[in-house]
C-alpha cells in the first residue's frame, strides 16, 4: 500500500500494464542520459525515472518477473532511444512527455 500511495495510484490494480510502464520508464530513463547531470531538467528527469522504475519493478513482481528480467528488458528498451532523444526525435519527444504527464508532482 505504500507504494502505491509513492506511486500516486489508488489500488494495485491501477498499475500500468508492463509494456507501457517499460516503455515510460524507458523514456525517462534515456531522457535523463541525455541532460547534462545535476541540472533542473536532468533532476526532473531522475524523477519521472523514479517513479516509473518503481512502477515497472511493482508490475513485473505482480506478473512474477525477476528483477533480471526487468532490468534487461528495461536497459535494453531505454538504450535504443538515447541518441534519436539527444537528435531532438519528436515523436520520441512527445512520448516522453506524455509519459511524463503521467508521473504525479513529487512534494518537496
Amino acid at each position: 500500500m505504500i507504494l502505491a500511495l509513492l506511486l500516486g495510484i489508488a489500488a494495485p490494480e491501477d498499475l500500468p500494464a508492463y509494456d507501457d510502464a517499460l516503455r515510460c520508464a524507458a523514456l525517462a530513463t534515456a531522457q535523463m542520459q541525455v541532460q547534462t547531470r545535476d541540472t533542473p531538467a536532468w533532476r526532473k528527469a531522475w524523477d519521472e525515472a523514479m517513479f516509473w522504475g518503481m512502477a515497472l519493478s511493482e508490475r513485473a513482481r505482480k506478473d512474477g518477473l525477476t528483477p533480471a528480467r526487468f532490468e534487461a528488458d528495461l536497459k535494453a528498451t531505454a538504450d535504443p532511444m538515447v541518441e534519436p532523444l539527444r537528435a531532438g526525435d519528436a515523436m520520441l519527444r512527445a512520448e516522453h512527455a506524455a509519459c511524463a504527464r503521467r508521473v504525479p508532482p513529487l512534494k518537496p
